[in-house]
């Protein structure tokens, strides 16, 4: 309901944003359900989120078909049901050494550095 609303709803804009944040920053991959319409994914892909699932892309099938479709491929690309949400040659990544140090402000405001990563 959050994609569906993110368009017209500055609160469900607000939860797609700090969800899609929290995956970020937890590196873990972050895939927004329920796209439908060009102006989501795109939206989506603005604010960082790398994977969509939904109608836009593909309608319910059955298990043949999905096999079928998996086989055949989307541009030319074997496994693919659709496009990416974004151009292969626009995404930028970003050295894991110049990337900005994480901080979080305490109860007086004041900026400290981020607890460092929990252990493996």
């Amino acid at each position: 309901a959050f994609v569906r609303d993110m368009e017209i709803s500055a609160e469900a804009a607000a939860v797609v944003r700090s969800t899609v944040d929290l995956g970020r920053s937890l590196d873990l991959a972050v895939v927004a359900e329920g796209v439908e319409r060009e102006s989501q994914r795109r939206t989506l892909w603005e604010l960082g989120c790398a994977a969509g699932q939904g109608h836009l892309f593909a309608r319910p099938m059955p298990a043949a078909r999905l096999l079928a479709a998996l086989r055949r491929g989307s541009g030319g690309r074997p496994g693919a049901l659709a496009p990416p949400l974004h151009d292969p040659g626009a995404v930028v990544r970003i050295p894991t050494s110049r990337r900005p140090e994480p901080q979080r402000r305490d109860m007086s405001g004041e900026t400290q550095k981020a607890l460092p990563d929990r252990p493996a």
